[in-house]
């Protein structure tokens, strides 16, 4: 992030943005496109999270743009729609409803485990047998 025109100095690999682009991003939920936020570029108008635009009546051009970028974003990486897999038959389950079960309660006990060996340590270390743990460890 750059508050200059551009940086005497760019390092191959690296992309350089206005801090507009951050708080951009933020705003959208997802890393929105670098190169209209370059430096020494004029960056495309801020799209204020805090106005509906339902009631304006108006929906800025960079807004509908950063809508459509949210709609490819969640039909992709990994995203999955529940509705989507229901109605296929495969929200959540893989036909052995039995199984899946199974594999939640053994997550659940690892998180146990770990939990009680955490309470353990902290424990020991309020104790001062921090070291002493480690050693044996």
């Amino acid at each position: 992030v750059v508050d200059r025109d551009t940086p005497r100095q760019q390092l191959q690999g690296r992309e350089y943005v206005q801090p507009q682009w951050v708080a951009d991003s933020l705003n959208a939920r997802l890393l929105l496109p670098v190169l209209p936020y370059r430096p020494g570029t004029a960056p495309p108008p801020h799209v204020s999270p805090f106005v509906d635009d339902e009631e304006e009546g108006y929906v800025p051009d960079q807004k509908k743009f950063i809508l459509q970028l949210q709609q490819q974003a969640a039909g992709h990486a990994g995203a999955f729609d529940e509705q989507e897999g229901a109605a296929n038959g495969t929200a959540g389950d893989d036909g052995s409803g039995e199984e899946e079960e199974q594999e939640g309660d053994g997550e659940e006990e690892d998180e146990d485990e770990q939990e009680e060996q955490f309470a353990a340590e902290l424990e020991a270390e309020k104790k001062g047998e921090a070291a002493a743990a480690r050693r044996r460890s």
